[in-house]
């Protein structure tokens, strides 16, 4: 059995000359999640967050691991309205990192950074008040439908 990872001590590291892990977020039994910094030629173009496997995996069980999220990455740009794409976290991109750097063969998958902290910290303060719950509960329910077929999605 593999050593466990300390997935920590990456912060500040870059991966494939493209991210740089600014802030170590989360982790679970898979991976963990880092504020990163997205450049092109050494220069900053935008943060993401970006999940890291904890273990190095092959292209096709990468795949597999990560697929719902690359289904919903080909789904949500072709999404008919702009206002339903913003119920979804945008994913960049995806691949695995250099065998020469930091975390070589671990996979990753780079989305859109959400200002704001977690659902779960919201609700330490209460309850959200009833016409806001309706509305969010709306969302959700737009998004649903549009991801198991409805507004004419070729599911």
């Amino acid at each position: 059995m593999e050593p466990e990872t300390n997935m920590r001590a990456y912060e500040g590291a870059v991966i494939g000359e493209r991210f740089r892990l600014d802030r170590y977020l989360a982790e679970g039994s898979f991976g963990a999640v880092y504020r990163a910094t997205q450049q092109a030629y050494g220069v900053p173009l935008r943060q993401v967050a970006i999940k890291i496997a904890k273990r190095p995996m092959s292209d096709n069980e990468a795949s597999k691991v990560f697929g719902d999220a690359l289904l919903m990455a080909r789904l949500v740009d072709n999404a008919p309205k702009a206002s339903l794409r913003e119920r979804f976290v945008l994913v960049y991109d995806a691949g695995r990192c250099p065998d020469t750097g930091p975390l070589p063969g671990h996979p990753y998958l780079v989305m859109e950074y959400v200002h704001g902290g977690s659902l779960h910290d919201a609700l330490k303060s209460g309850p959200f008040p009833l016409t806001r719950t309706i509305a969010y509960f709306e969302q959700i329910l737009e998004a649903m439908d549009f991801m198991h077929g409805g507004m004419d999605n070729p599911i």
